[in-house]
Protein backbone atom coordinates (compact mmCIF):
# COMPACT_ATOMS: atom_id res chain seq x y z
CA UNK A 1 0.00 0.00 0.00
CA UNK A 2 1.28 3.43 -1.08
CA UNK A 3 0.73 5.54 2.08
CA UNK A 4 2.03 8.59 0.50
CA UNK A 5 -1.21 10.24 0.75
CA UNK A 6 -1.92 9.65 4.51
CA UNK A 7 -0.04 12.11 6.90
CA UNK A 8 2.91 10.99 8.27
CA UNK A 9 1.56 10.12 11.74
CA UNK A 10 -0.96 7.94 10.03
CA UNK A 11 1.52 5.63 8.20
CA UNK A 12 2.40 2.17 9.50
CA UNK A 13 5.06 1.49 6.43
CA UNK A 14 6.57 4.34 4.95
CA UNK A 15 5.73 7.01 2.10
CA UNK A 16 6.58 4.78 -0.75
CA UNK A 17 6.37 0.97 0.24
CA UNK A 18 7.18 -1.57 -1.92
CA UNK A 19 6.89 -4.95 -1.85
CA UNK A 20 10.10 -7.52 -1.38
CA UNK A 21 9.41 -10.86 -3.48
CA UNK A 22 11.05 -13.98 -2.68
CA UNK A 23 10.28 -16.74 -5.16
CA UNK A 24 6.96 -16.58 -5.33
CA UNK A 25 6.57 -15.57 -1.80
CA UNK A 26 5.52 -11.65 -0.44
CA UNK A 27 7.72 -11.98 2.52
CA UNK A 28 8.65 -7.98 3.46
CA UNK A 29 7.88 -4.28 2.27
CA UNK A 30 10.21 -0.97 2.57
CA UNK A 31 10.05 1.96 2.28
CA UNK A 32 13.38 3.48 0.00
CA UNK A 33 14.47 6.79 -0.75
CA UNK A 34 17.37 7.81 -2.90
CA UNK A 35 19.19 10.84 -1.85
CA UNK A 36 20.87 11.97 -5.62
CA UNK A 37 22.91 14.75 -4.36
CA UNK A 38 24.56 12.47 -1.78
CA UNK A 39 24.26 9.68 -3.95
CA UNK A 40 22.87 7.96 -1.50
CA UNK A 41 19.88 4.86 -1.60
CA UNK A 42 18.38 4.80 1.76
CA UNK A 43 16.18 2.28 3.25
CA UNK A 44 13.90 4.10 5.54
CA UNK A 45 12.36 0.98 7.05
CA UNK A 46 11.83 -2.61 6.39
CA UNK A 47 8.91 -4.72 7.59
CA UNK A 48 9.29 -8.55 7.16
CA UNK A 49 6.03 -10.81 7.47
CA UNK A 50 5.85 -12.75 11.12
CA UNK A 51 6.63 -16.01 9.26
CA UNK A 52 9.42 -14.84 7.12
CA UNK A 53 12.95 -15.33 8.66
CA UNK A 54 15.98 -14.22 6.73
CA UNK A 55 18.25 -16.67 6.27
CA UNK A 56 22.17 -16.45 4.42
CA UNK A 57 20.45 -17.55 1.12
CA UNK A 58 17.86 -14.54 1.44
CA UNK A 59 20.32 -12.01 2.52
CA UNK A 60 23.00 -12.16 -0.13
CA UNK A 61 20.19 -12.49 -2.65
CA UNK A 62 18.82 -8.99 -1.07
CA UNK A 63 21.95 -7.29 -0.69
CA UNK A 64 22.58 -8.02 -4.41
CA UNK A 65 19.51 -6.79 -5.61
CA UNK A 66 19.59 -3.76 -3.40
CA UNK A 67 22.92 -3.00 -4.73
CA UNK A 68 22.09 -3.13 -8.09
CA UNK A 69 18.97 -0.88 -7.18
CA UNK A 70 21.10 1.73 -5.81
CA UNK A 71 23.13 1.84 -8.59
CA UNK A 72 20.02 1.93 -10.79
CA UNK A 73 19.19 5.09 -8.98
CA UNK A 74 22.69 6.34 -9.62
CA UNK A 75 23.54 5.80 -5.84
CA UNK A 76 26.85 4.83 -4.47
CA UNK A 77 25.79 4.07 -0.95
CA UNK A 78 23.41 2.47 0.92
CA UNK A 79 22.09 2.98 4.33
CA UNK A 80 19.33 1.45 6.42
CA UNK A 81 17.71 3.38 8.76
CA UNK A 82 14.84 1.04 10.48
CA UNK A 83 15.43 -2.34 11.14
CA UNK A 84 17.17 -5.23 12.89
CA UNK A 85 20.17 -4.07 13.91
CA UNK A 86 21.72 -7.82 13.50
CA UNK A 87 20.13 -8.15 10.06
CA UNK A 88 21.03 -4.42 8.97
CA UNK A 89 24.67 -5.02 9.76
CA UNK A 90 24.61 -8.38 7.71
CA UNK A 91 22.98 -6.49 4.73
CA UNK A 92 25.14 -3.51 4.53
CA UNK A 93 28.60 -5.85 5.01
CA UNK A 94 27.48 -8.11 1.99
CA UNK A 95 26.55 -4.91 0.17
CA UNK A 96 30.12 -3.30 0.57
CA UNK A 97 32.03 -6.85 -0.38
CA UNK A 98 29.76 -7.25 -3.69
CA UNK A 99 31.59 -5.80 -6.87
Amino acid sequence: MIECYLPEPKRKYGYFTLPVLYGDKFIARFDPKADRATKTFSIKSIHFEKKFKPNDSFNMLFASKLKKFAAFNNCDNISIEKADTAWKKKIISITKNLQ
